[in-house]
């Protein structure tokens, strides 16, 4: 009796009936394959992300991960149509396992890279800031070596492609919708990709949602708790009293936002906009809230002295913003604008950048400027504005 190799192309399916419309069934199929296989990715590398994200006071939570995912799916179901389109066993293999290591490279992009392209599309004032740069270059042996799973996983399905296809294909046969069985058949080999993905997004963990999460927490327990923070914090392990200092000033509604990471330190800052103009910033410490403190300073205090040199407050500490020679000597000279009133707001502000705009009492002048940098923070330009 016939064996029949799962691993070369196999043509029962032309054989029932006419073989352009089963062809184009293989296809149609092929592309359902590569898009539930970057669903299952998705899935297991963001899933859990996307639900932390979900409840928290974020204006634009799902920018990076949105991004991640969709070009997970745009390659998987350009794998998925090109394989059963060209259906080369030679070819079919290699195009997934380099479809494993674009994943890859996209997952490990995905806090940095894309988060800050999330960024530029979202408002255009951002857009050519390094948002959240990459402390270091990743080589691509590194991408191999942390990818291996998903390699595997994937390597694992473009062996037996053809034969999951065919498989469901004969379903369709005849006019008939494939049952539950034959759906399973079709999908429960993708748990295995899901799992691979699940694998590869610990070894590039995105620090938003759960960096963001913590504060969020430490906010709302410093609000709704009245004793003391530092016994609550040794009895449920998290440091509370970082956001002593702050304490009083967490009234109404706030959005929250990354500032900074530092993968090669491990810290991370976590700013908190209130709509009462309050103004915080969290260290976070290998995943451990440090302190927070007020943020607002170098932005208002410290932009103010640079324009009409107005004293420093006494608790100021850090407060002075460092910038050029060149651009003190032009706020010097813009200060004969502010003479009566000082109005600062802030208009926009994505990671460590911040834009300002410093308006004269009578709305008659006013200026922006952008600020870079947590601490300590850097002026870096300035223009006139309508």
């Amino acid at each position: 009796m016939a064996t029949t190799n799962p691993l070369m192309p196999q043509d029962d399916l032309e054989a029932w009936g006419d073989k352009p419309s089963h062809g184009r069934l293989l296809l149609w199929l092929g592309v359902l394959n590569g898009l539930f296989v970057g669903v299952a990715i998705s899935l297991g590398a963001w899933g859990g992300e996307f639900y932390r994200l979900a409840d928290l006071p974020v204006a634009r939570p799902f920018g990076g991960l949105g991004m991640s995912s969709l070009l997970i799916l745009l390659v998987c179901t350009l794998a998925g149509w090109l394989t059963v389109r060209l259906r080369k066993f030679w070819i079919t293999v290699p195009s997934w396992v380099v479809t494993a290591v674009l994943i890859t490279i996209i997952i490990a992009n995905t806090s940095t890279t894309l988060q800050t392209t999330a960024v530029w599309l979202a408002d255009r004032r951002f857009w050519g800031l390094p948002i959240y740069p990459s402390t270091e270059a990743i080589p691509l042996v590194t991408y191999l070596l942390t990818g291996l799973f998903l390699t595997l996983a994937l390597f694992l399905l473009s062996l037996f492609q053809e034969t999951r296809l065919q498989d469901i294909g004969r379903e369709f046969l005849g006019g008939h919708r494939p049952g539950l069985v034959a759906w399973l058949r079709f999908i429960l080999p993708l748990l295995i990709v899901a799992g691979a993905g699940a694998i590869t997004s610990n070894i590039f963990p995105n620090p938003f949602g759960t960096s963001l999460g913590l504060v969020n927490h430490t906010i709302q327990v410093a609000r709704a708790y009245e004793g003391d923070l530092f016994a609550l914090g040794l009895e449920e392990g998290n440091n509370y009293a970082g956001i002593n200092a702050v304490r009083d000033q967490l009234d109404g509604g706030y959005t929250i936002n990354i500032g900074s990471v530092n993968e090669a330190t491990g810290t991370i800052v976590v700013v908190a906009y209130f709509e009462s103009g309050v103004w915080i910033k969290c260290l976070l410490v290998n995943e451990q809230l440090s302190f927070c403190e007020d943020a607002s300073q170098p932005y208002t205090a410290g932009f103010a002295h640079l324009l009409t040199g107005e004293p420093l407050p006494d608790d100021c500490q850090g407060c002075l913003p460092r910038v050029s020679a060149e651009w003190t000597d032009w706020l010097a000279a813009q200060g004969a604008h502010f003479t009566d009133e000082l109005l600062m707001t802030r208009q926009a502000a994505e990671g460590s950048y911040i834009l300002m705009r410093a308006e004269s009492g009578d709305g008659r002048y006013a200026l922006e400027c952008w600020f870079n940098g947590i601490s300590p923070t850097y002026l870096e330009s300035c223009e006139e504005v309508d």
